[in-house]
């Protein structure tokens, strides 16, 4: 199964947060699944930090290099298609994920459940 992981559960992945299931990790560790995260959670996780909301690790760029899912970076077809979208949901970083995800042909896995009211293939992560 091919995923994209959100910016939430990838932020709970970084830290080892409890609320991170130990099914999800399964799941994310499961070598027939390939999980992919998106430059536009690199994007968000920076922003968040800048203002703030969220620590980052002093070696965190090391730390992505380390990982075990596949990234993804953010193109033009990406951008369009994010910009192409109803505004069901208030959150940019969200819709260049779902696009993402679309054209990517990726399961989006999220905790969010506003983002079904998009057309995208979601699974739904509740917290442990």
């Amino acid at each position: 199964m091919r995923y994209l992981l959100d910016t939430q559960l990838f932020i709970w992945w970084l830290n080892d947060d409890i609320k991170l299931s130990t099914s999800v990790k399964s799941l994310l560790l499961n070598p027939m699944n390939n999980v992919a995260i998106s430059a536009c959670s690199i994007w968000e996780i920076g922003i968040k930090h800048k203002l703030g909301k969220l620590p980052v690790p002093d070696r965190f760029m090391e730390q992505l290099q380390r990982l075990p899912f596949a990234l993804i970076d953010i193109d033009i077809y990406h951008a369009w298609k994010a910009s192409q979208f109803p505004l069901h949901h208030n959150d940019p970083f969200d819709r260049l994920l779902i696009a993402q995800a679309q054209l990517e042909k990726r399961t989006l896995l999220t905790t969010d459940a506003q983002l079904p009211t998009y057309d995208v293939t979601i699974q739904l992560v509740d917290k442990a």
